[in-house]
């Protein structure tokens, strides 16, 4: 019995995976250059840390086709003229989450929350299912009369490392959430190469719910020699949304806080004493269901030590890396316990 539960956990694990799994071997300047309904699509590995993947994506017109990557390499340090859009997506390393989307051509920053245009964290994020060879695509018209199918597999066409070929693939599937988007509840296939040296991306990407068809045909993949340097991806602060509650033993600390701040300082400050910062306090974190949103729980025995009677203060959160801020609350709280 042990023995059938460990070759299916062994199963599963050789025949699924995510494609956040991938995204975590690809070197930086690994690239994918893909086209859907009369566009194409520039996405390349940025930069690479300990803790986190940076990747930019690029949306222009058909018209400005690359024979090779030093082609695409010239267009990104002229500051690629005419796209259409320019979006940074970062990606932590440790939990595959996407904590920011920033549009360099906007200068704006895009929504992470669900229900939003968030394809690529989705798509990260799928467990895929190897498909069998008997539900492959194949090449050329169905067997009749019973005669056993021995039709080639189905491969993409690509190029890869400027030379056209087609690869051996093996195809994954997975099943799109229900969301707003135009993929939601519909069946999902990625083709890739069976030589993971060729290319850690898909090659080709379909998706059906019997209603619509929608395919992303990879024209090119490979490694972008010398990749240009680009502004670095802003840093939004933390927001004091307030205090939400007080109970017998601690007092709730509504933040909003984006991902990448691992480690947050909390002090107070009497505003009779506003150069004299308090703390910091010690709190355990409890993430909502807004990934973004957090509540601090503040033991009340160390503030009944530490601030006092019906004096009035201010609540200061610190962050370090990945950018320092010192942040004070817009209200005022007076202490009364």
């Amino acid at each position: 019995m042990l023995q059938a539960i460990l070759l299916s956990i062994l199963s599963v694990c050789l025949f699924s995976f995510k494609m956040a799994d991938r995204l975590q071997e690809a070197p930086q300047g690994s690239y994918l250059l893909t086209e859907q309904n009369k566009t194409q699509a520039l996405l390349f590995i940025r930069e690479k840390t300990e803790t986190t993947i940076l990747l930019e994506e690029l949306v222009f017109p058909v018209t400005l086709s690359f024979e090779s990557s030093l082609q695409i390499t010239a267009w990104l340090e002229k500051g690629a003229p005419g796209h259409y859009s320019w979006t940074q997506y970062e990606v932590d390393r440790a939990t595959c989450e996407l904590t920011e989307r920033y549009s360099l051509s906007r200068r704006s920053f895009l929504p992470l929350e669900k229900g939003s245009d968030h394809f690529f964290s989705t798509l990260l994020n799928l467990p895929l299912q190897l498909v069998s060879p008997s539900e492959r695509k194949k090449i050329g018209p169905a067997p009749s009369g019973g005669e056993m199918d021995r039709r080639p597999l189905w491969a993409p066409p690509i190029k890869l490392q400027d030379k056209k070929v087609r690869p051996p693939c093996d195809a994954w599937k997975a099943a799109w959430p229900e969301d707003s988007s135009l993929l939601s509840s519909c069946h999902i296939t990625l083709y890739f190469p069976q030589e993971k040296t060729l290319s850690l991306f898909p090659l080709w990407i379909e998706a059906s719910n019997g209603h619509i068809a929608y395919a992303v045909h990879t024209l090119a993949t490979g490694i972008l020699p010398n990749v240009p340097s680009s502004p670095n991806i802003p840093r939004r602060p933390p927001k004091i949304l307030g205090l939400h509650k007080k109970t017998n033993d601690i007092l709730c600390l509504e933040l909003s806080c984006p991902l990448y701040y691992k480690d947050i300082l909390l002090f107070a400050f009497d505003v009779l004493h506003p150069r004299t910062l308090l703390g910091p306090f010690p709190f355990t974190t409890i993430r909502t269901s807004s990934p973004e949103q957090l509540t601090l729980h503040i033991p009340l025995q160390v503030l009944q030590n530490t601030l006092q009677k019906h004096h009035r203060y201010k609540w200061v959160v610190q962050t370090t890396k990945p950018t320092s801020f010192l942040i004070e609350s817009e209200d005022l709280f007076l202490w009364t316990p």
